[in-house]
């Protein structure tokens, strides 16, 4: 399964019945409420053990390999483009093979293929870029593996693939690396998933966390995890989907949220996310400094238990920044805001947050950075609180003060 991100369509093809052995070939979209079939002229031969991603810069989604009727594997390469499959010529490509993992870096605009099995555990990478196939020989790999799965994480550092679990020649693996483009890096976090294959794995991008669910084990499995580009966490849910092993999933970044379908167990079509998102919302606009109009920016969402990061820029040198800091924004003092400050000596420049806090910096370079805990308290979930600076600007105009446009910032949890 694939999202396809441009048609806000979740794209699901063939698989195989439980304990069944002749795999289907039909294709199916999700669409946020139902499951459509779609019937194209023509289509890829009934598989499973395939793998899917979405090249959103030439918006088809990529399918590779898998099993066909009888048990054959299969080094087809076909795309989708909503309407219509292509199975596309290929000079080179990796082997015919079955439950290996692809995922589409948008760094270098290719979709990442690793491992699978084609009558033996294999280690190979590959990339696809759209026309051909290309094997990168890094030096460093997991070891060979069938079942695993793959994600795209983004990362201050470039991100990159990650990739957890499956079987190899040793059994199950819980084992977690990450890809750069160039070459695979172990990772050691201290808390590790158990052991498994078959499970599913995407990334959450407005949570920025790389979920981890399910899969086969000793016994099968119906936890979920969470990496959070360190360690991994298991979350405890209130109603997690059950054991299963052998669906699918994706991340829907129109309703923000995993969607998983079949496997194992009751199978049917689940979705994961948080009910209570972190948000960042503009309001009001600056007046013009000595250094034109200053800017405020936050960096991430602001999540409990995270940490909120502002920066404001275009400041004179050494320019005194106070953050305001009020909970709500609509009065201050029997006034309502915004409160210009024209009649001030301030032509342009309004108070537009109510200080009940500030936090106070200088600028350097002609920025002025801050940061500041969020508590984990669950009862801060929802509430907004609203954010503008105040520059000391000498120059500016007769106050010697400008102001920037406000954030609101919604607390949320992950």
């Amino acid at each position: 399964m694939a999202f396809d991100d441009f048609r806000g369509v979740a794209v699901l093809f063939g698989g195989v019945r439980l304990f069944g052995t002749d795999p289907f070939g039909d294709t199916w979209e999700w669409d946020g409420s139902e499951w459509t079939e779609r019937t194209p002229a023509t289509s890829p031969p009934p598989l499973t053990g395939h793998a899917m991603a979405f090249d959103p810069f030439r918006r088809r989604v990529v399918l590779f390999g898998g099993s066909t009727t009888g048990g054959a594997f299969s080094a087809a390469t076909w795309e989708w483009d909503g309407g219509t499959w292509t199975r596309r010529p290929t000079a080179r490509q990796p082997s015919a093979r079955a439950s290996h993992a692809m995922a589409f870096d948008p760094r270098r605009g290719v979709v990442v293929l690793f491992g699978g099995f084609d009558g033996s555990f294999r280690d190979d990478t590959w990339e696809w870029d759209g026309e051909s196939w290309t094997q990168i020989v890094p030096s460093r790999r997991p070891t060979g593996r069938a079942g695993h799965k793959v994600a795209f994480v983004p990362a201050v550092d470039g991100g990159g693939v990650l990739l957890f679990g499956g079987r190899g020649s040793s059994g199950r693996r819980d084992d977690t690396w990450r890809y750069d483009g160039t070459d695979w890096t172990e990772l050691n976090p201290a808390t590790r998933p158990w052991t498994r294959l078959d499970h599913v794995m995407v990334h959450d991008a407005l949570r920025d966390r790389t979920v981890v669910s399910a899969g086969f084990g000793s016994p099968n499995i119906a936890d979920v995890w969470e990496w959070d580009g360190t360690d991994w966490q298991l979350r405890t849910l209130a109603n997690p989907p059950g054991e299963r092993f052998g669906h699918a999933a994706v991340y829907d970044s129109v309703r923000q949220e995993m969607l998983t379908f079949g496997g194992s167990g009751s199978g049917g079509t689940w979705t994961y996310g948080t009910s209570q998102p972190a948000s960042l919302a503009t309001f009001g606009t600056a007046c013009t400094g000595s250094r034109g109009a200053p800017g405020l920016s936050v960096d991430s969402l602001p999540w409990l238990g995270g940490t909120l990061r502002a920066i404001v820029s275009a400041l004179p040198p050494g320019a005194r920044t106070d953050l305001l800091i009020g909970v709500p924004n609509a009065t201050w003092q029997s006034g309502s805001l915004p409160l210009a400050l024209d009649g001030l000596g301030a032509p342009g420049c309004a108070l537009r947050v109510r200080p009940d806090d500030a936090l106070a910096s200088f600028a350097v370079g002609g920025t002025a950075s801050f940061s500041a805990p969020i508590p984990l308290q669950p009862a801060l979930a929802g509430l907004s609180i609203y954010l503008q600076a105040v520059v000391l600007d000498p120059t500016a105009n007769a106050l010697g003060v400008t102001t920037t446009g406000g954030i609101d910032a919604r607390f949320g949890i992950r």
